[in-house]
C-alpha cells in the first residue's frame, strides 16, 4: 500500500503526463491545419481554428510549468 507522499507523487505525475499529452494533441491539430488547410471542411476559418488550438496548448503548457515550478517535478517523467 502506498503512503500519502507516494500517492501525492503519483497523482502529480499523472497530471504532468495528462498535460504533456494535451500539448502534443494540440500541436498535432495545428500541424494538420498547417499542412492540409483545404482538407479541413468543418473549419473554414483556419486561422481562428489554429488560434483556439494555441490557446488550449498554452493553458496545458502553463499547467506543466506550474507543476514543475511548484512541485519540482522533473520534465522527463
Amino acid at each position: 500500500m502506498k503512503n500519502k507522499k507516494q500517492m501525492g507523487v503519483q497523482i502529480l505525475s499523472a497530471m504532468y503526463c495528462k498535460y504533456k499529452a494535451e500539448v502534443e494533441y494540440h500541436r498535432a491539430n495545428i500541424d494538420i491545419y498547417l499542412n492540409t488547410p483545404a482538407g479541413i471542411g468543418e473549419h473554414p476559418d483556419v486561422l481562428a481554428a489554429i488560434d483556439v488550438e494555441l490557446d488550449r496548448m498554452a493553458i496545458a503548457r502553463g499547467k506543466l510549468d506550474t507543476l514543475v515550478t511548484e512541485w519540482n517535478l522533473e520534465e522527463d517523467i
